[in-house]
């Protein structure tokens, strides 16, 4: 305890230094963001190197997972340590600690990356008889017997008791840690297949009469009862239902941190068309910002399509404006000269930051953030209204 009250005024120390050298009013800094996977958070050594490179590369903001699937890179007394870390040479070593304490003496911001919904995607389950999986199985995400199945095991939007566990694994964190942010991922549904969980069916139908798992089927039943209008109209309540159970979430975190500690920026990765993400995956992304609930949303906007790419930000920005958007860019997936296009296309459009996927994949190219840190446009750029 007294090794965190030291360690959090040393970073107010820090915090302030970097205040006065912020731009003044009317200079807006570019915010170049990366997203950091777990992978580069094994060893001190691994989240030293990672630190350097952002901060050589003139980046500015770091989103590092910190929990993955189900489990922590930090210290918790809710959450079991990450197996890579446990089967790790580095006893006592705290991932998220050091990159905190490191990345603020670099000058950088620091989220932590927190996947919620998601649990598990190996084919083995998780060694730890502490993980949520064990305990916890009653909370998973089922589906309405379809073929289409999502990349992993997933807890169940719709239970309470899912979103107070979740809710206390914020807490911790951000009790425990002085992060600048917390980023939220898997923010939704796995697909619109889920969930029938027993008891997320059974909260449907306190409220509507109906079995949603009928619903999905389309039963003659349910025809006979309500006709084709009252399907629709079902079906519509359904999609309704669903997002607010996601946002319901994303309310009660902003409400946590806002009373715990309101200096944390919250921001959520989602998917980047917006229809698909509310029909699809619950995901109201659109109602999150413009209701502020979020700081700032990162459409994934990850295509090889550079047209696509562009027209999903424009309509981001259209919809959400420039000051709560961040546009997510992949550099997995194509060409160093493409994702170079992309950055320089969308900077035009005013977005208030560009966020890459990933640290890791750029790290697998060499020579990829040199030529990167000479594509980007400047620091400095003037917010363009027109776009709204």
């Amino acid at each position: 305890m007294v090794f965190r009250l030291l360690f959090r005024k040393s970073v107010s120390a820090v915090c302030f230094l970097i205040w006065l050298i912020t731009p003044l009013e009317g200079e807006t800094t570019e915010i170049r963001a990366l997203w950091v996977v777990k992978d580069a958070l094994y060893s001190p050594a691994a989240v030293l190197r990672m630190i350097e490179v952002a901060r050589e590369n003139e980046f500015n903001l770091i989103l590092v997972q910190v929990r993955s699937r189900g489990d922590a890179y930090y210290r918790s007394e809710l959450v079991p340590l990450a197996e890579a870390i446990q089967q790790s040479q580095n006893p006592g070593f705290d991932p998220l600690q050091l990159t905190v304490e490191q990345g603020h003496r670099a000058g950088l911001q620091v989220h932590a990356w927190v996947n919620t919904f998601i649990l598990w995607s190996s084919s083995s389950p998780p060694i730890d008889p502490t993980h949520i999986f064990h305990l916890h199985p009653e909370w998973f995400a089922c589906s309405d017997g379809s073929r289409t199945r999502p990349a992993g095991i997933y807890l169940s939007p719709e239970l309470p008791q899912v979103k107070e566990y979740l809710l206390s694994v914020i807490k911790e964190i951000i009790e425990n840690y002085p992060i600048d942010g917390l980023h939220l991922d898997y923010v939704r549904y796995p697909n619109n297949h889920y969930d029938y969980n027993l008891i997320a069916r059974t909260r449907f139908m306190q409220r509507y009469a109906v079995d949603p798992l009928g619903l999905a089927k389309g039963s003659e039943r349910l025809t006979d009862l309500f006709g084709v209008v009252g399907i629709d109209n079902l079906s519509e309540k359904r999609l309704a239902w669903r997002a607010e159970q996601v946002t319901d979430l994303v309310g009660a975190i902003h409400d946590l941190i806002s009373s715990e500690n309101p200096g944390v920026a919250l921001s959520a990765a989602v998917k980047p068309d917006m229809h698909e993400a509310y029909w699809n995956y619950g995901q109201d992304w659109t109602e999150w910002a413009n209701r502020g609930l979020v700081d700032f949303v990162i459409p994934m906007a990850y295509s090889k399509n550079t047209e696509l790419v562009v027209q999903q930000v424009k309509q981001a920005v259209k919809t959400v404006g420039h000051e709560r958007l961040y546009a997510g860019i992949g550099t997995y997936n194509k060409p160093l000269s493409e994702t170079l296009r992309q950055i320089q296309t969308i900077e035009t459009l005013g977005v208030k930051g560009i966020c890459l996927f990933s640290y890791n994949s750029l790290q697998k190219q060499p020579g990829s953030f040199e030529e990167l840190r000479g594509g980007f446009c400047s620091h400095q750029r003037k917010g363009k209204d027109d776009e709204k």
